[in-house]
């Protein structure tokens, strides 16, 4: 059963805003092309004064897609197939029970996922993706995407988190991180996103936070964790 995690944020600037939610990207290991992508996960506009709270669930997807144009700020990643995906586990003697394992191929200059069943082979905490033959050109041009999606209510797929343009014939070992960032402004829900370039943002990691916590937007339009 997937574990759940509530963000609730209260509008105390003064100001209607329009909030955003997303994924802190994975750790990856295997060659990308370009930079790996956060995508906004949810978004919800606040009148002064109003709340409200954001689900969250650690259930993930292997996501694979194309964006809209070239990757970058503001350009919108769509899902063409996604498959939920197990992690890792590090078992109590040492061992790995492998995570899911898929295949990512490209059929008329489709991207997707294969319906080969491939074992499990992935490593601790993360999910491996094998890529196809197709030419790192084909994938520029044709904007291919995969990584990683997420669930708001550990049922049905809600969304893609974080994604990046793949390279051929290579092994992705993708790693989910359960951390997240708020922030306000014009986004929309499946969004590339650098959170590293934006100035008011707020970081919240649940390896270190409870699951349930609220989040203020005081009028000076600093965003803060209640105690």
């Amino acid at each position: 059963m997937a574990n759940t995690y509530t963000i609730t944020v209260k509008n105390q600037s003064g100001v209607q805003h329009k909030y955003a939610l997303f994924n802190k990207t994975p750790k990856v290991t295997g060659t990308v092309q370009g930079e790996i992508w956060s995508n906004v996960f949810a978004t919800k506009t606040l009148a002064v004064d109003h709340w409200v709270t954001f689900k969250l669930t650690d259930k993930c997807y292997a996501v694979v897609g194309s964006s809209e144009s070239n990757p970058g700020d503001a350009v919108r990643m769509e899902v063409g197939g996604k498959h939920e995906a197990t992690l890792g586990v590090k078992t109590a003697a040492g061992g790995v029970i492998p995570g899911s394992t898929l295949k990512m191929v490209v059929d008329d200059d489709v991207p997707q996922f294969s319906t080969e069943t491939l074992p499990n082979s992935s490593l601790t905490n993360a999910f491996e993706i094998q890529t196809g033959e197709f030419s790192s050109a084909k994938a520029k041009k044709g904007k291919y995407m995969i990584g990683v999606g997420g669930s708001t209510n550990g049922t049905d797929f809600s969304g893609p988190q974080a994604t990046f343009c793949p390279e051929p014939l290579t092994t992705y070992q993708i790693e989910p991180l359960n951390t997240y960032y708020l922030t306000w402004g014009k986004y929309d829900h499946g969004d590339l996103v650098n959170y590293t370039t934006i100035d008011n943002i707020i970081e919240l990691d649940f390896t270190k936070l409870p699951n349930e916590i609220v989040v203020i937007q005081d009028d000076t339009n600093y965003l803060y964790i209640q105690k």
